[in-house]
């Protein structure tokens, strides 16, 4: 549709080069080295286009052009851990047409394309008619402080758009629990598995004292067993997915649990196997958003400890009261201790936002587009009116929190394309 910039594909290779997940913080980097060189780098190249840019103390970042009535597109530098099971290199590489890197499509991909496209119709002449404001944040993946910073000295967007989830366009999001579930458990025993409670673990590891009749029990269970010094070392391995579809993955940590004979660990497992809820009587659905979902992304067993934190993504109809309520009557052994709540997010499919993006969609693609709710978070849920658009493309594996992220440069291609027409039309008035 559109000529596409060429710069935009070697500029997200480099910004793919810094990998930046959460680490301790440093002077000027609240989330570590690498996420500070990826706001670093994504502000530089926004001020090299004409962009009047804005650090907030490493929190996020700030990209403006134009003037008027401010339309905010909110994007995240952070990414999740690289994980396990890579085949290409998860700091940016591309072979045979594709680009491959962790955050390519979530979300360093869609930030920059939305970057060129509105840098190519100030090329073009086109002349803003609202101040278009890129935030830019860090903190995305792992709790929102980066919100919280914006919020302290800034005015957030009325309206505006996310580019961090599907095509055509999302007009609703589920609500989202972090929490953790704490137990006292048998001595002895080790189990160690995931990374995120909003990804599922594709590894499980434990620990457990040596006996022939434990050996057997494990044993024809798809697991991996070995001895050691008296002790049966356990592996399991699983398929990694988001949180917002744990029935596309495989979950490790909840396939190892299922497997062992203790208490309060078996039970666990169990009511937890069914990624609705169903078998823990937590059970939700709406006809706007669909089922509740539950993921066990991280499990730590040690000294006679269990804990884990979890992942629940709650129909729009709901509330985190009454969720947490039913996760607490159905798991009374346990202490529940809150970490993060997100409200559901839910806009009319009517609605001028929602019917401009989709007319854009179908522009472009020539296919139909109709609004449609989703298990992921995003940004839009910050601002008073805001959605999710894009980036990816209905029919496509979702590599996102994968081994593996890519997306073709064909894809990108499109993406950019999308993103292009959707600007002009809410942002920038007809070329005279």
């Amino acid at each position: 549709m559109n000529s596409f910039d060429d710069n935009l594909i070697p500029s997200l290779v480099k910004c793919l080069s810094f990998l930046s997940v959460q680490d301790k913080p440093l002077p000027g980097a609240p989330f570590g080295a690498e996420v500070k060189k990826a706001l670093d780098f994504t502000l530089e190249l926004a001020s090299s286009m004409g962009f009047r840019t804005e650090n907030l103390d490493g929190y996020c970042g700030i990209a403006d052009i134009g003037n008027g009535p401010v339309f905010g597109i909110l994007g995240h530098l952070d990414v999740v851990p690289v994980g396990k099971g890579w085949t290409a290199n998860p700091g940016g590489e591309i072979k045979d047409g594709v680009i491959y890197g962790r955050g390519v499509m979530d979300d360093k991909g869609p930030v920059l394309c939305c970057l060129y496209a509105v840098k190519r119709l100030i090329d073009e002449g086109f002349v803003p008619k609202r101040k278009i404001r890129f935030i830019l944040g860090c903190n995305e993946e792992s709790g929102w402080a980066c919100i919280d910073r914006y919020n302290r000295t800034e005015v957030m967007p009325d309206v505006g758009f996310s580019p961090d989830a599907n095509f055509p366009v999302i007009n609703g999001e589920k609500g989202i629990l972090h929490f953790n579930m704490s137990a006292e458990t048998v001595e002895g025993i080790t189990v160690k598995g995931g990374d995120r409670a909003n990804i599922v673990p594709n590894e499980c590891f434990a620990s457990l004292p040596y006996t022939a009749e434990l050996y057997s029990a494990l044993d024809g269970r798809d697991l991996e067993l070995s001895i050691s010094d008296d002790r049966l070392l356990v592996y399991a391995k699983g398929v990694s997915s988001h949180a917002a579809h744990p029935e596309q993955g495989r979950n490790a940590v909840i396939k190892l649990l299922s497997a062992l004979p203790f208490s309060p660990i078996k039970e666990f497992a169990s009511r937890l196997s069914a990624s609705d809820g169903s078998a823990a009587g937590i059970a939700l659905e709406d006809g706007k958003s669909g089922k509740l979902t539950v993921n066990t992304g991280v499990i730590n067993i040690e000294n006679g400890k269990f804990s884990a934190d979890m992942d629940i993504r709650y129909p729009v109809s709901y509330d985190a009261d009454y969720v947490l309520e039913l996760v607490a009557k159905n798991f009374p052994e346990f202490t529940l201790r809150t970490d993060q709540i997100q409200k559901p997010l839910f806009i009319d499919e009517n609605d001028d936002l929602i019917r401009e993006l989709c007319d854009a969609y179908a522009c472009v693609t020539g296919s139909e587009a109709k609004p449609v709710t989703i298990g992921g978070g995003t940004y839009a849920r910050a601002l008073k009116k805001g959605c999710a658009f894009g980036p990816e493309l209905p029919g496509r594996p979702s590599t996102i929190h994968m081994p593996d992220e890519c997306v073709s440069v064909d894809d990108l291609k499109l993406i950019y394309d999308i993103y292009y027409e959707a600007v002009k039309r809410l942002c920038f008035a007809p070329r005279s």
